[in-house]
């Protein structure tokens, strides 16, 4: 267990790297529960007992305080957040609509305030907590078609060092951004877990995608006591992806 940090919150979690976050909490001994609008994969959950899934939409007001409320009705209160529902909708950039923007910025850096905003009031009152963000490696560098997404996970990271100022001392803030992991998203964008691999050789120093273990491992890093003098920052898990041309 996480000392002093027992009841855990991960949005986005039915799947990929927000069930992995969900799950190394759940086995650190923390209560934990995953938020999503859809429901897991039954097979991937972990046999444990402090581990429950919610439905929730993060982009919803409505949805966010049910969500809560569901979940101290059970618990005292959320100590850690992590911040992790998220979409990506590849487009050109002549082919983005007012409804993409609003839907990726809805969902990748609205719902994220709010839901810090909600979780912080819990916090606060508590006395101690750590919200983790998870942003990208997107929000340092640009792909064709991906604009929207890069604008809001750049967002992410702006959001993270302006709650870690607002929020100090009792709650921390920190972010966590990704790069190439080996998911189901991740294979999907792809096409194969062969040319998934090959991209990860040509432009990952360490040679391989990431696992969502690892981006788990780094979340609970940042949310643990271990982290207790770190807030504002980024931790970038890529494998050295940004310090490649």
């Amino acid at each position: 267990m996480i000392a002093g940090l027992t009841t855990a919150l991960v949005t986005g979690g039915a799947r990929g790297i927000g069930l992995a976050i969900a799950t190394a909490f759940a086995r650190s001994g923390a209560v934990a529960f995953i938020a999503d609008v859809q429901d897991p994969i039954a097979a991937t959950l972990p046999t444990t007992s402090n581990l429950s899934c919610l439905r929730a939409d993060v982009s919803n007001p409505a949805s966010i305080d049910a969500l809560f409320a569901a979940i101290e009705a059970r618990t005292p209160g959320v100590d850690v957040l992590v911040n992790n529902a998220g979409i990506l909708q590849p487009r050109p950039l002549a082919g983005v609509t007012r409804a993409d923007w609003a839907r990726t910025l809805g969902i990748n850096l609205e719902a994220m305030f709010f839901v810090a905003q909600r979780a912080a009031a819990t916090m606060r009152r508590r006395g101690a907590g750590s919200i983790v963000n998870i942003a990208s490696t997107s929000a340092f560098v640009s792909s064709p078609g991906q604009s929207v997404y890069e604008i809001s996970k750049a967002g992410v990271t702006a959001l993270t060092r302006a709650l870690a100022v607002e929020l100090a001392p009792a709650i921390r803030v920190n972010a966590v951004a990704p790069g190439l992991i080996d998911t189901d998203l991740t294979r999907a964008l792809f096409g194969t877990r062969e040319r998934l691999d090959l991209r990860a050789r040509e432009k990952v120093p360490l040679g391989r995608a990431g696992t969502a273990d690892e981006v788990a491992d780094a979340v609970r890093f940042l949310a643990s006591p271990d982290a207790g003098y770190i807030t504002g920052q980024t931790l970038v898990v890529d494998g050295g992806w940004l310090l490649k041309c």
